[in-house]
């Protein structure tokens, strides 16, 4: 090692003295680190890097000055090379041969989609995004966060070829180009005053207008290994500063009343937690050179005066930038404001305001709003599909991943979904109750109508840019989210097929599906350290052996809970704020109405969950509930809400909810919950794996559909503790 860091300074042919200096700065920097080393077996070659730059370095330094009163002089010195700066020049030179030689390799690589992108964007002079939208195909909205993943994808391929990777704050996008940084206000960066200089060779620039284009985002949607929550790659030597912990909150600030044709611009921040707002948040990670969140608006109502989707660089030790969203209000009443935070695909929390548009009145600035993010963690691999309703009855899809897609309006010609929706698990339930393990051939027949039915809703229920979109991301997708209005379509039933392209069957059989619904906390762990089961008089008999089967499995290391029967017992449970696991076993009435279950003292319906989720009485513990009765996951319309088991136990601050869209046979449903329970809590697989293993566990049973009927609310990548 001493003899790498002292030749390329003799190489050099430097005097003595400069030689030294060389020498002694490349070791005083490799002592500074010599405590976070974490890649012992790559120091040999920092050192020598660094030694050969570090010679460049004095190069540049050792311009002699002469003073002299001769003009003529000065003008024929201006014209001279000295023997160490043509030594300099070359190498540079050399050096940038060789580095746009590896850019063009690697970009040769990359994707026919990403080719076409990146090519087309560096045309001269460059072209706007309407005219690559017009010339490529893909909506505006979709072109700068396609090119952020085309240029990520190349820059890691670069930096797998130099071995490692140098550091981020020293580099804009792919480029590392000299004197940018990527993210809007940063400072140039000096070379001279870098703790670890070149680490790795520099990498080669792509054209200005692609490198700066969207030069605010830099590319800095990187999952957080382990918990989530560390930074991405590490320095070529395998150091780094060590990342802060820091909590922070969603904020958000509107206008509480104005009236029509009024501007009122909707400020949304990612704040530090000052630890004034309720309970003090749990700390976190943040990467270091900072997290890219996207930041989506729903404002049903409002005329939206630019995008409501924009992105927001969340850096350690200080408050993001402000996002100013133009809206400006249209008809009279009260209108909901829905602002979310994604990290890639993955759900990160929201917060919803409302104003309120009357005439002659005047504008009235509104409180400001804030929400815990408990992590800003992402799941590699998860997709959201995030479905709303607009004002005018059309509803939109947007599909989210670490290609964020422009939304996709899409009207549904049934009008009303519920009649549509009602037929089609009207005819399931008849198929379940028909169903035999025994009849081959029917089994046969009632797969093929379930696969025919599959088809038929995933070609006229989801837009045709949609499912191009989930083409694009099907090889990289582990999980999919489905966020918003869930009263539309039955995800689960989806069976994705277009021409040539077709998935491994059912959507809910091929990955992870689960939902998500407004005011439901971010859990990823379940504490399942006791267990409650509610079994009321009347319930199937299967109720009995599906509870006892349970008990076995989860062992004396859970405390049993005991057997609820009465409906006082169990909203007292729920009221005090359990914690653990709350099963149901039982039979439940589904109606127009809504639903309940016959209870000795009188019916347990959802209405009786409303002061839990009103207090949040289930915030603090995020129980598991396993509503296993017909139609547990159905909801009816509630004033401006849905009703339902599962938007009431979530929004009272459940972790998650399992659920059923359908009646379903009870033997079927003792066998999932077995399946599903062995998996989640004795194998410890995540929440969406444990459901799409309990589901392809019993999928073969004599055409019962009962293994789709099964809707999982919650994160997929949440896990079971003690």
């Amino acid at each position: 090692m001493v003899r790498r860091a002292r030749t390329p300074a003799l190489r050099r042919r430097r005097p003595d003295a400069d030689a030294h200096e060389v020498y002694q700065t490349v070791w005083f920097r490799f002592a500074q680190h010599l405590g976070r080393i974490r890649e012992p077996e790559k120091a040999g070659s920092w050192l020598a890097s660094t030694a050969r730059h570090e010679c460049l370095k004095v190069l540049k330094s050792l311009r002699r000055l002469t003073l002299t009163n001769d003009p003529q002089l000065l003008d024929g010195v201006s014209e001279e090379r000295t023997p160490e700066q043509s030594v300099l020049d070359s190498e540079e030179a050399a050096a940038q041969s060789e580095r746009i030689r590896r850019l063009w390799q690697e970009f040769e690589t990359l994707g026919e989609r990403c080719r076409q992108l990146l090519r087309v964007l560096m045309a001269s002079p460059p072209p706007s995004y309407q005219e690559v939208s017009a010339a490529l195909g893909i909506a505006v909205g979709s072109i700068g966060p396609l090119r952020q993943r085309c240029l990520r994808r190349l820059r890691a391929r670069l930096d797998a070829r130099t071995g490692s990777v140098a550091s981020r704050s020293d580099s804009a996008g792919v480029a590392g180009y000299p004197g940018q940084s990527g993210l809007r206000g940063d400072s140039t960066v000096d070379d001279s005053s870098s703790d670890l200089p070149h680490t790795a060779p520099t990498q080669p620039a792509l054209p200005e207008d692609i490198a700066d284009r969207d030069a605010d985002t830099g590319a800095l949607g990187v999952f957080d290994p382990g918990a989530g929550d560390t930074s991405g790659p590490p320095d070529g030597l395998g150091v780094g500063p060590p990342e802060p912990f820091e909590p922070r909150r969603l904020t958000v600030e509107l206008a509480e009343q104005a009236p029509p044709g009024r501007e009122v611009p909707l400020q949304v921040q990612v704040t530090r937690d000052s630890g004034d707002v309720g309970v003090r948040l749990r700390a976190f990670h943040i990467p270091v050179d900072g997290a890219l969140l996207t930041i989506a608006v729903h404002a049903p109502g409002l005329l939206a005066l630019g995008d409501l989707q924009q992105e927001l660089v969340v850096r350690p030790g200080r408050d993001s930038d402000v996002l100013r969203f133009g809206l400006r209000t249209t008809t009279t009443g009260l209108h909901t404001v829905t602002v979310r935070a994604f990290r890639a695909g993955t759900f990160l929390g929201e917060l919803r305001t409302q104003i309120s548009v009357q005439e002659d009145v005047p504008a009235r600035d509104g409180p400001t709003r804030s929400t815990a993010l408990t992590t800003l963690a992402f799941d590699p691999g998860e997709v959201t599909l995030q479905v709303l309703k607009g004002a005018d009855g059309a509803y939109s899809f947007q599909l989210l991943s670490e290609t964020t897609y422009a939304p996709e309006s899409f009207r549904l010609l049934a009008g009303d979904p519920h009649s549509v929706r009602e037929r089609i698990y009207d005819e399931l339930r008849r198929t379940a109750a028909s169903a035999d393990p025994g009849g081959s051939g029917d089994r046969e027949q009632a797969q093929k109508r379930l696969r025919n039915l599959g088809v038929q809703l995933w070609a006229t229920a989801v837009p045709d840019a949609v499912r191009r979109q989930f083409w694009e991301e099907a090889g990289r997708v582990t999980a999919l989210t489905v966020l918003g209005e869930h009263d539309i379509v039955p995800w689960e039933l989806l069976y994705p097929l277009d021409g040539q392209q077709e998935g491994e069957g059912f959507l809910a059989e091929w990955l992870p599906v689960v939902r998500r619904v407004f005011g439901q906390d971010r859990v990823r762990t379940l504490s399942l350290g006791r267990a409650a089961f509610v079994v009321p008089p009347g319930s199937p008999p299967e109720a009995d052996q599906e509870i006892a089967a349970l008990r076995a499995r989860l062992g004396a290391a859970v405390t049993d809970g005991g057997t609820l029967t009465h409906r006082a017992s169990v909203s007292d449970l729920i009221d005090a704020g359990f914690t653990g696991l709350l099963h149901f076993a039982c039979h439940n009435t589904f109606t127009s109405a809504g639903s309940h279950v016959a209870m000795p003292d009188g019916p347990f319906d959802p209405i009786d969950l409303a002061y839990a989720t009103q207090s949040g009485a289930l915030r603090a513990t995020h129980p598991l509930v396993f509503f296993n009765a017909c139609r547990s996951a159905g909801e009816i319309k509630w004033f401006s809400t849905t009703l339902g088991w599962a938007p009431q136990f979530l929004r009272a601050g459940a972790g998650a909810f399992v659920g059923t869209l359908w009646p379903v046979r009870s033997d079927s449903a003792l066998r999932f919950a077995d399946h599903f329970y062995d998996h989640f809590v004795t194998q410890g697989r995540t929440l969406g794996q444990a459901s799409l293993d309990a589901r392809r566990a019993i999928r073969h049973q004599g055409g019962d559909p009962s293994w789709l009927a099964y809707a999982v609310y919650g994160s997929p990548a949440a896990r079971a503790a003690p």
